[in-house]
C-alpha cells in the first residue's frame, strides 16, 4: 500500500498493468519488476523524449486459454476407416506427439510443433471460436525427395501404432492411404448439390423445365461425347463449390459447371451448342416438340449465350433461365485466362466420377483451386478472408461480389492491399457499365439474384469499406506513413477519465518527407481522399485547384533544419475540422501536457472490430503517466513555454474556465507572460486579434452564451517596447475587449 501511495493517484491505465502484475504474464515472465521496468522505460517505438503506456498488449498469457488449450489436446479424437477397417480413437496430444518420436527417430526432427487455424483460433479467442479441422504444423527442413519419404512413413508408423487390431502383418503404406486418408470434399454435401431438382424457366406459355442438376450435367455429357467432342472432364465451379467445400453454410446462387474439352473451330462451337440445345429439347415435359427450332429454345430457356475465340481466351457459356437467379451456367472451356474472382470462390470439383456412378459408395472426387493453392484458399474460406491474384483482371461484376462477401462479414486478407482492389474493381465497373441504365440494371439483379425480397441486406450490399483510405493512398504513393496517430485533445478525450472536450480532430502521418515531390505526392493523397469520399459519381471536372478552394480550410507547408511538415485542415462549418499533419520533423507537437497525448491507430485501422488491438499511448510532454495524472486532477503544465505560438493563450484561457490550474503555481506568471507576448507577435493588430478570438470561441463554445467570464492580467506588457499593462477579457455573449490600464 506504501509502494502504491508513492506512485500518486490510480488511473484506468496504471490500474491496467497492476491488474496484470497480480493476475497474468507479460511477454510470458510471470515478474513484477519487468512490468516495472516497462512502466519507467521509454518505449523503442515511441518518438524520441518519450514513454509509452500500452493499452492493450497481445502477447498477454491468460490462464484460462493455456486450460482451453489443455482441452483440444486432451480431446479424444476419431480417424475413421473406410470398409471394415476399424476407427482409431487416441487424444490429439497422443498422435502429435507419436508422429514427432517417429520424426526424430528417422533423423528429422522438427523445430517446433504448432496448432494451426481454427483451432488456434479457438484457443486464443475470448468467446467460443467455432472450428472443424485439427490443423498441426511441424516446422522442419525438408531437402529432397528422401525427406518426404521419411515423413510420410513417420505419419503412416503412427497410424499403425494407433490401430486397435493385433492383426497388422498385412497393411502397408497404400492400404493406409486408400483407408484413412481422407479427401477435403464432402460427399454427402456434393451429392445434395447435384441431386438438387432445378428449374429452367420457359417464357410465354413454354413449360417450365424441372429436372435433377445430374441428369441435366449427364445428359449435356452424353451429347458431347455422341458429336464426337467429349469432354475431358465435368467440373463444379464457383458458389456451389465453395459450399460444398465450406465447414459453414457457404450461400451461392447460380450452378456453375465447367466442360474442359478442345474446341479446335467454328464447327466445334457449333456442336456444343447443338448438344445444350437437344439436352433442353430432351428435358422439355411437352411431347409436341417437331416445331420448335434452335432459335425458339434460344429466345425461350437461354438466358445469356457468349463466345470467345481468341488466342488467351477460347470458350462458350450457356445461362439457362431462372427466374428466381438460381440458373445453371454450362461452361465449355478450351482456354479461360480468368476462372475465378476471389479465393473463396475458386474451387473446382471433380464430377466424373459421381456423374459414371451416382451412389457409388467411395467415388474419387478431386478439388482443386484456381487461386494456385487449394490448401490456402481452403483456410480463407474457413476464415472469412478475402484475396485474390492479379486484380486488374477481374470484371465489373466482380465490386459486386466484393461487397456481398462483406455483408456477410469477410474481411481483407491483405488489409494493405484492400485499396488498391477497391479501386481496380471500381474502375472496371464503370468501363464494364458505363452509363447510368447499364449500372441500374446490373445492380437490380444481382440483388435480386442473391438477396430476393431481404432490402436491409441489399442495401448493405452497397456500402464499401473505406476504413484507412487516406494511409493506403499515401502507401500507393510510394510513401507509406510509419504509422498514423490520433493527436491532441481528440486523443486527451479518449485517455481522459471525464469527458475532455475537444474541438478538432489532429491526426498526425509520420513519415519521410526528402523534397517538395515529397509534398507533392502527400497533396495527391489528400486530394485522391477527398474524391473518393465525394457522394456524386460526376467528377470527371474536379480537379486539385477547385478541391483546395472548396474543401481545405487551411494548407501549410514547412521545410525548414528543424521543421519540416505540411497541415491539410478539411474544413467543418461547425468547428469540427480535421487536421491532418504529415511530419518528417516538428520542433514541437503540443502545447500543455493535457493536450500532448498521441494513440497509435494502425491496429485499428487495419482491423476496426479486432477484439484486442495494439494500441498505444504516449505523451509529448516527456512522461506519460505525469502527463496522465495531470490531465485525471486537471493540473496545466507544459516544457519550453517560450516556443508555444500565440494560439496557445487561449487555449490556456479556455482550460482555466474548465476548472484547470497550473501545476507549479510559482511559474505561472512566467507562462503567461510569454504566452502573452506570443500572442501579440503573432496577432500585432486589433483585427488579427478579434478574428482569432472569435474563430476559437465559435468553434470551442458554440451558442454556449453563458460561459463563466474570465481575465488574464499581465501588469507588464514588453511587446514591441509598450510600456501600457494589458487585460485580456475573456467575456459572455462571445464579445471580445482590450482594455489598456494605467
Amino acid at each position: 500500500m506504501a509502494e502504491r501511495a508513492d506512485r500518486g493517484p490510480s488511473f484506468p491505465q496504471q490500474q491496467f498493468i497492476e491488474k496484470y502484475e497480480e493476475r497474468g504474464t507479460i511477454c510470458g515472465k510471470h515478474d513484477r519488476t519487468h512490468t516495472k521496468t516497462m512502466r519507467n522505460t521509454t518505449d523503442p517505438f515511441t518518438l524520441p523524449g518519450t514513454r509509452c503506456l500500452a493499452i492493450a498488449h497481445f502477447t498477454m498469457q491468460l490462464k484460462y486459454k493455456i486450460d482451453r488449450l489443455r482441452t483440444v489436446l486432451n480431446e479424444t479424437v476419431e480417424i475413421h476407416g473406410k470398409g471394415n477397417f476399424p476407427t482409431i480413437s487416441a487424444r490429439l496430444i497422443d498422435i502429435v506427439s507419436c508422429v514427432r518420436d517417429k520424426l526424430r527417430q528417422a533423423g528429422m526432427p522438427p523445430k517446433s510443433v504448432k496448432l494451426n487455424g481454427g483451432a488456434a483460433s479457438h484457443v486464443a479467442s475470448a468467446d467460443d471460436f467455432s472450428y472443424a479441422d485439427l490443423d498441426l504444423i511441424f516446422p522442419m527442413e525438408v531437402e529432397n525427395s528422401d525427406s518426404f519419404d521419411k515423413v510420410r512413413e513417420a505419419v503412416f508408423d503412427t497410424i499403425m501404432d494407433m490401430m486397435p487390431s493385433a492383426n497388422k502383418t498385412k497393411i502397408n503404406a497404400d492400404t493406409l492411404k486408400d483407408v484413412y486418408i481422407g479427401k477435403m470434399v464432402k460427399i454427402d454435401r456434393l451429392r445434395t448439390v447435384l441431386n438438387e431438382t432445378v428449374e429452367i424457366h420457359g417464357k410465354g406459355n413454354f413449360p417450365t423445365i424441372s429436372a435433377r442438376l445430374i441428369d441435366i450435367v449427364s445428359c449435356v455429357r452424353d451429347k458431347l461425347r455422341q458429336a464426337g467432342m467429349p469432354p475431358k472432364s465435368v467440373k463444379l465451379n464457383g458458389g456451389a463449390a465453395s459450399h460444398v467445400a465450406s465447414a459453414d453454410d457457404f450461400s451461392y446462387a447460380d450452378l456453375d459447371l465447367i466442360f474442359p474439352m478442345e474446341v479446335e473451330n467454328s464447327d466445334s462451337f457449333d456442336k456444343v451448342r447443338e448438344a445444350v440445345f437437344d439436352t433442353i429439347m430432351d428435358m422439355m415435359p411437352s411431347a409436341n416438340k417437331t416445331k420448335i427450332n434452335a432459335d425458339t429454345l434460344k429466345d425461350v430457356y437461354i438466358g445469356k449465350m457468349v463466345k470467345v475465340s481468341g488466342e488467351d481466351d477460347r470458350w462458350s457459356l450457356f445461362s439457362l433461365h431462372n427466374d428466381f437467379g438460381r440458373c445453371i451456367e454450362l461452361k465449355f472451356v478450351d482456354k479461360m485466362r480468368r476462372q475465378f474472382e476471389f479465393s473463396v470462390d475458386s474451387f473446382q470439383i471433380t464430377l466424373d466420377s459421381l456423374l459414371d456412378d451416382f451412389n457409388a459408395p467411395e467415388p474419387k472426387v478431386y478439388i482443386e483451386s484456381m487461386f494456385g493453392d487449394v490448401h490456402q484458399a481452403m483456410s480463407h474460406l474457413h476464415e472469412r478472408l478475402i484475396d485474390t491474384r492479379r486484380p486488374e483482371e477481374i470484371r465489373g461484376g466482380g465490386l459486386l461480389k466484393y461487397c456481398h462477401l462483406l455483408t456477410r462479414g469477410y474481411k481483407a486478407a491483405r488489409p494493405s492491399k484492400c485499396r488498391q482492389l477497391e479501386r481496380y474493381m471500381c474502375s472496371r465497373f464503370f468501363i464494364d457499365f458505363p452509363d447510368v441504365m447499364s449500372q441500374e440494371q446490373k445492380l437490380r439483379t444481382y440483388l435480386e439474384n442473391h438477396f430476393g425480397s431481404n432490402n436491409d441486406q441489399s442495401i448493405e450490399a452497397l456500402k464499401c469499406s473505406t476504413c484507412g483510405s487516406a494511409r493506403l493512398n499515401y502507401t500507393q504513393a510510394g510513401m507509406p506513413p510509419k504509422s498514423v496517430k490520433l493527436n491532441g485533445g481528440a486523443a486527451s478525450h479518449v485517455a481522459s477519465a471525464d469527458d475532455f472536450s475537444y474541438a478538432d480532430l489532429d491526426l498526425i502521418f509520420p513519415m519521410e518527407v526528402e523534397n517538395s515531390d515529397s509534398f507533392d505526392k502527400v497533396r495527391e493523397a489528400v486530394f485522391d481522399t477527398i474524391m473518393d469520399m465525394m457522394p456524386s459519381a460526376n467528377k470527371t471536372k474536379i480537379n486539385a485547384d477547385t478541391l483546395k478552394d472548396v474543401y481545405i480550410g487551411k494548407m501549410v507547408k514547412v521545410s525548414g533544419e528543424d521543421d519540416r511538415w505540411s497541415l491539410f485542415s478539411l474544413h467543418n462549418d461547425f468547428g469540427r475540422c480535421i487536421e491532418l499533419k504529415f511530419v518528417d520533423k516538428m520542433r514541437r507537437q503540443f502545447e500543455f501536457s493535457v493536450d500532448s497525448f498521441q494513440i497509435t491507430l494502425d491496429s485499428l485501422l487495419d482491423d476496426f472490430n479486432a477484439p484486442e488491438p495494439k494500441v498505444y499511448i504516449e505523451s509529448m510532454f516527456g512522461d506519460v503517466h505525469q502527463a496522465m495524472s495531470h490531465l485525471h486532477e486537471r493540473l496545466i503544465d507544459t516544457r519550453r513555454p517560450e516556443e508555444i505560438r500565440g494560439g496557445g493563450l487561449l487555449k490556456y484561457c479556455h482550460l482555466l474556465t474548465r476548472g484547470y490550474k497550473a501545476a507549479r503555481p510559482s511559474k505561472c506568471r512566467q507562462l503567461e507572460r510569454y504566452m502573452c507576448s506570443r500572442f501579440f507577435i503573432d496577432f500585432p493588430d486589433v483585427m488579427s486579434q478579434e478574428q482569432k478570438l472569435r474563430t476559437y470561441l465559435e468553434n470551442h463554445f458554440g451558442s454556449n452564451n453563458d460561459q463563466v467570464s474570465l481575465s488574464i492580467y499581465n501588469p507588464q506588457n514588453t511587446v514591441a517596447g509598450h510600456t501600457p499593462r494589458t487585460t485580456l477579457f475573456y467575456l459572455p455573449r462571445n464579445t471580445t475587449q482590450w482594455i489598456p490600464v494605467v
